[in-house]
């Protein structure tokens, strides 16, 4: 959608679920002839080209527990399930900490009753004080406006 020929990141799938993949020039082949896939991919590029921003200034800006605790809203928003696994290599890439300091606010989270978290498995136990302890950039991430072809969404 970029006009590479290659991605440059390997996308790593945390949940269970579905995958599909395309061959590079099935997808140009997409674009090409549906201006609706188009469409959808350029908004799908902002979003995600917003949320990387976010997520940056969010590293800088708060504490890691209250990172944690977006981490798991949004994970929990995309996945459904009140348990869901969560590796503790996968949080501290997402959270920008070692994978030995991961387990703290963790354990802070499940101090306060939001979380249990045993095995690499989470279940969220009282969402609305998770959401209450992790910073506005959660809702800022779902509720910030984006400029779309057909103006605001």
């Amino acid at each position: 959608a970029l006009g590479a020929h290659m991605a440059s990141r390997t996308v790593l799938c945390q949940a269970a679920g579905y995958v599909a993949q395309l061959p590079s020039a099935a997808f140009k082949t997409a674009l090409d002839r549906s201006p609706t896939f188009l469409l959808a991919i350029r908004e799908s590029l902002r979003h995600q080209w917003f949320d990387s921003q976010q997520t940056v200034a969010c590293n800088f800006a708060h504490t890691v527990e209250q990172r944690a605790a977006r981490w798991i809203l949004m994970m929990h928003d995309q996945i459904g399930h009140e348990r869901f696994p969560l590796r503790a290599e996968f949080l501290s890439i997402m959270l920008g900490v070692s994978a030995t300091k991961v387990r703290e606010p963790l354990a802070v989270l499940a101090q306060l009753g939001c979380i249990r978290y045993e095995d690499e498995q989470l279940t969220v136990t009282w969402r609305e004080a998770l959401h209450e302890y992790a910073c506005e950039c959660y809702d800022r991430q779902r509720t910030t406006p984006f400029i779309t072809h057909n103006g605001v969404s």
